[in-house]
């Protein structure tokens, strides 16, 4: 695993570990506007990551040509 991917990992186990703080505060009407907000562009970072990382592994550069990679899910023949 690259040092990035622990990143990656490190960042979501730390906005999940807050997730119950935010939501006993929310719940409770004790979460400021601004404690919201913060939150929720946490949740985007943490998204945008996620999504960067997905759509790096979707693509493999051969002959110096970025190339998107495509698995497509085996499907068993009729009768097997």
């Amino acid at each position: 695993m690259l040092r990035e991917d622990r990143e990656l990992l490190a960042d979501l186990k730390r906005v999940c570990n807050d997730a119950s703080v935010f939501a006993l505060e929310f719940m409770a009407g004790d979460l400021s506007v601004e404690a919201e907000i913060a939150y929720a562009h946490r949740l985007v970072d943490v998204t945008e990551l996620i999504m960067n990382h997905a759509n790096a592994r979707k693509r493999l550069v051969i002959n110096g040509q970025a190339t998107v990679f495509k698995m497509e899910p085996r499907r068993p023949e009729l009768g097997e």
